[in-house]
């Protein structure tokens, strides 16, 4: 299987090298890696034009992390997806583990793995929080999946601006997506003093409120019932 990591960029020039090396040192290389520069203004570019034609770097006006993975995503051959957020990392083994797993299925569209947060080195306050345990759960970073399944559900919808793969993962799952969990640790999450969804956590509290009402309203029109009324 063709693998095409994509990733999204804004304004990360302090980790996204760390995040590129990260997808470049796995066991099982991508057939490509595409990371769109979301109109960055710190040096992104420069950090990622360093690394020549190892990746395909596209640049564009700043127009959000849906939008800039939804390009990529676009501009991606492989049967397989993987995302990859420029302050994350991947975990050495992450596609060769889970491609496995989709390969060995023919019925599974998409297979998640564990999670790990850390905090990031250069974060004073993040050595406070100690250790983290792995999460297995849902997540862009943990997800791989057939390119064919994501499109069916259709792309990241730009609307989401902190949201926007809870409310993909939402919609694939009504769409009837088939997905597995591999116990393995497949991605790190960094945490530091620029988190997005730290930063605006109450602009995250609502649009995660108009996922949960999107969900029950595709619920409700699948059954055949009217969306919910506005609260």
């Amino acid at each position: 299987m063709r693998i095409s990591a994509v990733m999204g960029a804004y304004n990360a020039a302090p980790y996204v090298g760390a995040a590129v090396e990260s997808v470049l040192a796995q066991t099982m290389p991508p057939f490509e890696i595409i990371v769109v520069d979301d109109g960055s203004t710190d040096g992104t570019g420069d950090v990622l034009r360093a690394f020549g034609d190892r990746i395909r770097l596209i640049e564009t006006e700043n127009r959000g992390a849906p939008t800039a993975f939804a390009t990529a995503v676009a501009e991606a051959s492989g049967e397989g997806l993987a995302f990859n957020d420029a302050d994350d990392l991947w975990a050495p083994t992450k596609l060769a583990v889970q491609s496995a797993l989709l390969a060995a299925d023919p019925g599974i569209d998409a297979v998640f793995g564990t999670v790990q947060q850390f905090a990031s080195p250069d974060w004073a306050e993040g050595a406070a929080f100690g250790a983290f345990p792995p999460q297995p759960g849902v997540s862009k970073i943990g997800i791989f999946v057939r390119r064919e399944a994501f499109l069916r559900t259709g792309s990241f919808d730009p609307s989401y601006r902190l949201m926007d793969f809870p409310d993909w993962y939402a919609r694939a799952s009504l769409a009837g997506l088939r997905a597995a969990h591999h116990p393995d640790l497949v991605a790190h999450r960094r945490l530091h003093a620029g988190n997005v969804g730290r930063l605006r956590r109450d602009e995250a509290r609502n649009e995660q409120l108009l996922v949960l009402k999107r969900r029950l309203d595709l619920s409700r029109r699948a059954a055949g019932r009217p969306p919910a009324p506005p609260e």
